[in-house]
């Protein structure tokens, strides 16, 4: 073939000697050779080339990675590599990796047709696919990934249920040596497969063991010099023998599963409810399918058969069918006379929507055809058409070899189009496709051609290989570590058992207290380096890198080795070193630190990965010790893949016991240790058990007519009787059994619990007087002492509280000013929602800057962009904190305060957050003192800065009470009204009707031409009882803030000494049986009265009295304008295929549960 391919080479391979020939072709191929492989003027640098091989003895294969660091320590970062025919260009360092990455990754956003993965997956998939077609299953895999809980409770609950199957796995082995890779590899997987086939598969099936051996295998020969040669001479080595051959042969295995389950799906698939990727896949394949209205009883009939349907009916139906489906065959035939004038030799390239449109034609009309012959009828015009079409022997054989091609059936079809079969009958009943929807011929305006079954099979494909194999190869590692460093295994246990114990599985909300593990996690993720050169990307057009130029089509290899082992980057590189990510005890993120990759084609299930990581290892050491065999060294020596991966190795996994806390207590009481080492055991433990029983029991005797309660235990009083999560239910529980006021002990501390509208009043405003101060706390005053707005009392509360309403009214609470200011922001905060256009998206933290803003304009002079990182540090660490002082840990803590404060656990964090809140208060503080003028107060940091210059000034105006009241103001302000918005949100998404009625009214009163105002308000009754029912129901305060007792007094007719700890229960007034018509219900027709707003005394979301929430007016405003702002722009509503919850997270304040909603423009 060549010979007649070159003119003149046949006549001079007859007429020459062949010494003279092979001379002759030697030389002529060798100069083709140097002339092909000429580089560009100012191409990055490289080795001389050898001739036909390039660079291939170069590099070593087994790690190619190390082979590259030399090449670059002679060349520099950026240095160009042959082997065969392709051009590659190495790029090293983290500043330059990072340009190519992020800075200019739209020059190097595709991916190059490497020969082995172009012939296994074409241009399809997540992987191999490039341009319109990859950000389109891109994008459409991700949201898929968010739907099926990504980024939520539900999916960690599923890893944390496959956990539990993989320790039980483990436990099997009873300590003794055994390989973890397939255990590890059948855990991991389980969860992508969850996702994409929607099931997982048990330790022990043998067909998806021998699948995840293919993989093994597969992975493992595609890091070969098999599979380097066959990119490098794919011409020349697709003829040799060899392993690059299993390659294929196992990619069509595993293509032939995920065909199984695809064919599966489409055997049940219901578009109204979508069970995994697959469905939903299907599903948006289902858009592009032409809709003919008739098709569905055309397919009924040959489902179910024609015997119960009249047959003139049918024939009836049919006929009108066959006209209707005229258009199509004619369109069909369009399709082909243009293709055929294309001239267009790479059937791949050619555009998929064609190819949709001919597949879905023809199968219709295949099926309206056998319709026909099931009732022994036709038609003179369907003949004709069907003799038109099925007769054109040429069409077929083109058509029909594009279709194998697409589907991967060239060599099935392939013999057949040779020998000219034109059976097209037999051909087209090969497979059945669905088309939905009815009507006349057309496409769903939402569908793209990029959405077709070759791109569903290599999309899920990749999701099940890449969500398989990498996460478990890096826990493999991680385990070969532990084993390898006993040392650090031990204090990664001793942090889990500190923070997480035994008596429950880990979760993502621990990773934040448990920074020496999340640091060990990375720190495996960094050494262990399972993709040391990337995958490649490719030049989307000419450009410049480090200086040197790069013509499009260049292949780059990002080399992510020279990053994740940067000397400049990292104290002990080559180390295995968790102090890389750690600094103060706290973990440090490191910018240097891409083993996901980086920019638009980083790595797409990151979050993923990040979340199976931190709960299969966390769980695993939880359960076990890892250590080597007997007498066996393990070894860190790796095996080059597709991924780095570690040597076959057999480790060992021991139980771990249950750890005796003991020892501590036995050290936080003076003397117990010597009684502990100097008595028997049984005498110590009589004498000691007796000794604290009879001095708890004194010091709980209750005085005489006080307030009635259960039976505390000894030592803990009624901490086991409370449930935390939900502390409100517990005390309706006890109301029921006790009355209106009872009492209740936690350790040292005694609470008299007040319940009823009547009681609560007579505690807050009639005899406010006797129960104005706030109790101390350990855990509140431990980080606020005496100081601020929330925990002082006396003389000095009432100077702080004064001064701060004084100050709030000077900066606009009342007037027009702050009105506007809120205005704005609520402008601000519409256009940062417009721009999830609709998607899936939490509202959280938006919502929290947005109201968080109005309160720092006040006290700080400033607001907040909702892009500021370090802005939305805060806002999360409000958020952690609030949520961990609702916590157990935190009760605890107030009431065993000497015992806790040695005993790991995550109330330890909630001094560091507070810490961090108040370095970042006194930075504002110090900034403001720079340029502070007391002529022009711009704030109420000035406005303080200026009290306290006063030669007058009370003394209780310092700079302690300065940051904390501060402080105060910027979290209750920032916490409670963005809490309750987002309580608003939901339940409009929960409840259209309600949401469409105060659209409804806002259109009416204010239209969308302008903001809503505070005037708006009378004339918006609905809307303004729609936010009150909202704070009602919310309740985001359930037990209100303790108070205490100044001086002896009695409520009720019980005795209530000075001292005593009251908790006026804001959930029984709020919901209160006697006072609300439907008080578990949302019910905006509490607030209303003949169309009217309504005033409800027992309506007492802020508190009441003296020491009512100082910023209830501003609340009020807040909540009013931003809400009818949100709803004049927006209709919120649930994700597709999610149905919201009402469920609830216990903090200081009670929030929903993290959601997910869309706003739709209105």
């Amino acid at each position: 073939m060549l010979l007649q391919a070159v003119p003149g080479l046949m006549w001079l391979w007859q007429n020459m000697s062949f010494q003279t020939l092979a001379v002759f072709l030697g030389l002529f191929l060798l100069i083709a050779d140097c002339m092909k492989r000429r580089r560009p003027k100012n191409f990055p640098p490289g080795p001389l080339p050898l001739p036909f091989l390039g660079h291939v003895l170069h590099l070593d294969f087994k790690q190619p990675h190390r082979s590259v660091e030399k090449l670059a320590r002679k060349y520099g970062n950026i240095f160009s590599l042959q082997f065969g025919n392709l051009t590659f260009v190495a790029v090293n360092g983290f500043e330059l990796v990072k340009e190519v990455l992020v800075h200019q990754g739209e020059y190097f956003l595709d991916r190059p047709r490497i020969p082995v993965i172009y012939e296994i997956f074409g241009p399809f998939g997540l992987v191999a696919s490039n341009g319109h077609s990859w950000k389109q299953q891109r994008r459409f895999a991700l949201s898929t990934l968010r739907n099926f809980g990504l980024g939520r409770r539900s999916l960690e609950e599923r890893i944390q249920e496959e956990s539990r199957y993989l320790t039980d796995a483990i436990e099997e082995e009873k300590g003794q040596p055994f390989d973890p890779h397939f255990q590890i590899n059948n855990a991991v997987s389980n969860i992508i497969c969850s996702i994409t086939f929607g099931d997982r598969f048990e330790y022990h099936d043998s067909h998806f063991q021998k699948l995840l051996r293919l993989i093994d295998e597969t992975l493992y020969l595609q890091g070969s010099i098999w599979n380097q040669l066959y990119n490098s001479f794919p011409t020349i080595m697709k003829w040799i023998p060899g392993p690059h051959h299993t390659i294929f042969k196992n990619w069509e295995k595993l293509k032939c599963f995920v065909k199984e389950m695809i064919a599966k799906h489409k055997e049940d698939c219901n578009p109204s409810e979508t069970r995994d990727f697959i469905d939903c896949y299907l599903k948006e394949i289902a858009k592009l399918a032409p809709s003919f209205s008739g098709f569905f009883v055309a397919r009924s009939v040959l489902r179910f058969g024609q015997q119960e349907m009249d047959p003139e009916l049918l024939r009836k139906i049919l006929t009108s069918l066959a006209s209707t489906s005229r258009l199509a065959v004619e369109l069909c035939l369009k399709i082909h006379s243009d293709s055929e004038e294309s001239n267009n030799d790479d059937i791949n390239s050619r555009n998929a929507y064609d190819t949709n449109l001919l597949l879905a034609f023809t199968d219709m009309l295949c099926t309206v055809e056998r319709c026909f012959w099931a009732l022994e009828t036709s038609t003179e015009w369907w003949d004709h058409t069907v003799m038109q079409v099925w007769d054109d022997e040429q069409w077929v054989q083109n058509f029909w070899m594009r279709k194998a091609t697409c589907m991967g059936l060239c060599e099935e079809l392939a013999p057949a189009l040779r020998r000219k079969d034109t059976r097209l009958r037999a051909a087209l009943m090969m497979e059945k496709r669905v088309a939905i929807a009815s009507g006349s011929l057309q496409l769903r305006a939402d569908a793209d051609p990029s959405f077709h079954e070759e791109n569903l099979l290599f999309s899920t494909l990749d999701l099940f290989s890449a969500g398989t194999e990498t996460t478990s190869t890096t826990i493999r590692w991680a385990l070969l570590y532990m084993a390898i460093y006993p040392d650090i295994q031990e204090r990664v246990q001793a942090e889990i058992d500190a923070v997480v114990g035994l008596s429950r599985q880990p979760a993502m909300d621990d990773r934040d207290n448990m920074p020496y593990t999340n640091a060990v996690v990375h720190e495996v993720q960094r050494i262990s380096n399972i993709v040391p050169l990337n995958v490649p990307r490719m030049a989307t057009s000419d450009t410049t890198l480090a200086g040197f130029y790069v013509p499009k089509g260049t292949v780059l290899i990002p080399n992510l080795t020279s990053v994740l082992f940067d000397k400049t980057e990292w104290e002990t590189p080559h180390t295995f070193n968790p102090k890389h990510f750690l600094e103060d005890g706290q973990f440090k993120k490191r910018e240097s630190f891409l083993p996901f990759s980086a920019g638009k084609r980083g790595c797409l299930g990151e979050q993923l990965a990040r979340i199976e990581l931190f709960l299969f290892f966390t769980a695993l050491l939880q359960k076990f010790t890892f250590q080597a065999p007997k007498d066996v060294k393990l070894s860190l020596q790796f095996r080059m893949g597709l991924t780095l991966c570690p040597q076959p190795y057999q480790i060992c996994a021991l139980s771990r016991g249950c750890t005796w806390p003991g020892k501590m207590l036995l050290q936080a009481v003076p003397g117990l240790m010597w009684l502990w080492q100097n008595m028997p055991f049984q005498t110590l433990a009589v004498f000691l058990g007796l000794f604290l029983l009879i001095a708890d029991s004194m010091k709980r005797r209750r005085p005489k007519n006080f307030p009635p309660g259960p039976l505390p235990l000894p030592f803990l009083g009624h901490v086991l009787q409370l449930d935390f999560k939900q502390p409100r239910k517990s005390v309706e529980k006890l109301v029921g059994i006790y009355g209106n006021i009872f009492s209740l002990q936690f350790g040292n501390l005694t609470c008299v619990i007040v319940n009823g509208f009547e009681l609560v009043k007579e505690v807050l405003v009639h005899q406010g007087e006797y129960f104005l101060d706030r109790p101390q706390f350990r855990l509140l005053y431990e980080i606020f002492g005496p100081f601020g707005l929330i925990t002082s009392n006396g003389h000095s509360w009432k100077q702080q509280r004064r001064f701060a309403l004084a100050t709030l009214r000077n900066f606009g609470l009342g007037k027009r000013s702050l009105e506007e200011q809120i205005q704005e922001e609520s402008r601000y905060l519409t256009d940062a929602i417009e721009e999830e256009k609709g998607q899936p998206f939490d509202p959280h933290f938006k919502i929290n800057n947005a109201v968080s803003n109005i309160i720092c304009s006040i006290t700080f002079g400033d607001r907040f962009e909702y892009h500021d990182s370090h802005f939305q540090k805060l806002l999360r660490l409000f958020d952690e904190t609030g949520n961990l002082q609702g916590s157990i840990c935190s009760k605890l803590y107030n009431s065993f305060p000497t015992i806790m404060k040695w005993i790991p656990g995550p109330h330890h964090t909630i001094f560091k957050n507070w810490e961090k809140l108040k370095c970042f208060v006194r930075e504002m503080i110090a900034k403001h003192k720079e340029d502070w003028n007391p002529s022009e107060t711009r704030d109420f940091i000035d406005c303080y800065l200026k009290q306290i210059a006063k030669a007058d000034a009370d003394p209780s105006f310092n700079e302690e009470n300065l940051v904390s009241s501060t402080l105060g103001l910027f979290f209750a302000g920032t916490e409670t009204t963005s809490t309750t918005i987002r309580w608003a949100l939901l339940y409009m998404a929960i409840y259209p009707d309600i949401q469409e009625r105060v659209q409804a009214e806002i259109d009416a009163v204010v239209g969308q031409s302008r903001q809503p105002a505070m005037d708006d308000r009378d004339n918006m009754p609905y809307t303004n009882a729609v936010v009150h029912e909202v704070q009602r129901i919310s309740n985001i305060v359930p037990l209100n803030l303790p108070r205490m007792a100044t001086s002896d007094t009695t409520l009720a007719g019980f005795y209530v000494p000075k001292g005593t700890i009251l908790i006026p229960n804001l959930t029984s007034v709020l919901f209160d049986k006697t006072e609300w018509e439907t008080p578990h219900t949302f019910n905006p027709k509490h607030f209303l009265e003949d169309g009217q707003f309504k005033k409800r005394e027992t309506f007492l979301p802020f508190s009441a009295g003296k020491r009512g929430c100082l910023g209830e007016q501003l609340a009020r405003i807040e909540l009013f304008l931003f809400f009818t702002t949100l709803l004049q722009k927006f209709t919120f509503q649930a994700p597709k295929d999610v149905k919201l919850s009402l469920q609830f997270r216990m903090g200081l304040t009670l929030c929903p549960q993290p959601y997910q909603i869309c706003a739709l423009y209105r």
